[in-house]
C-alpha cells in the first residue's frame, strides 16, 4: 500500500503529505499517523533493549501463516542483524522441531511479532496454518516487553538477563 500511494504521489496524483518513519538516519513511508506513532514507540523501545549486534526476527503474530511481514523493520534497525536466513517467510517453510525456522528463532535477542498482515488473504498455501512448533518456541522462550498497535516487541529470555538493557 505504501509503494502505491508514494507511487500516486510521484505521478502527482495525490497531494495528501506523506506520513513517515525516520529511524537511525533511515526513513520509510507508512499508512497513518498511528502507526508513525506505533512504531517510534516500538523502535525506541527496541534500542532500549538490545545492543548493537544483536540479533532480530520480524515476523507474523502467528507464525503459523507465511502470511506478509513487516521487512522493512530490518532497514530501520541497521544495528541488529536479522536472526533469520530468510527475511520473508514462504509458503512450505518446514515448520517442524528441526526446522531452520525454530532454531533460528533461538538463537534471536529480539522479535518483533505483526498481526497487522493477519486479514491477508491469497488463493494460495500463505493463508493455510502449519504446525505450532514456532509459537510454542516463542512462548516457552521470549517475554513481551510491550505492545504497540499491532506490533508486539520480544526478548529472548536467557539473553534478555544478560545481554539488554532494563525496559
Amino acid at each position: 500500500k505504501e509503494y502505491v500511494l508514494a507511487s500516486a504521489r510521484g505521478l502527482g496524483l495525490r497531494d495528501d503529505p506523506e506520513i513517515v518513519v525516520s529511524h537511525d538516519g533511515r526513513t520509510v513511508p507508512v499508512d497513518s499517523d498511528e502507526d508513525r506513532q506505533d512504531l517510534l514507540a516500538l523502535l525506541h523501545q527496541v534500542d532500549e533493549s538490545s545492543k548493537p549486534g544483536m540479533t532480530i526476527f520480524v515476523g507474523p503474530q502467528d507464525l503459523r501463516r507465511t502470511n506478509c511481514n513487516d521487512t522493512v523493520l530490518y532497514f530501520l534497525l541497521p544495528h541488529l542483524r536479522p536472526a533469520t536466513f530468510y527475511l520473508e517467510m514462504n509458503p512450505g517453510i518446514d515448520l517442524n522441531e528441526s526446522s531452520r525456522l525454530v532454531s533460528e528463532l533461538q538463537k534471536s535477542d529480539v522479535l518483533i511479532l505483526t498481526s497487522r498482515w493477519d486479514p491477508w488473504d491469497e488463493p494460495n498455501n500463505s493463508s493455510t496454518y502449519g504446525p505450532a512448533i514456532a509459537n510454542e518456541t516463542v512462548r516457552r522462550e521470549f517475554r513481551v516487553i510491550g505492545q504497540w498497535g499491532a506490533w508486539t516487541l520480544l526478548v529472548n529470555v536467557s539473553s534478555s538477563s544478560s545481554s539488554t538493557r532494563p525496559a
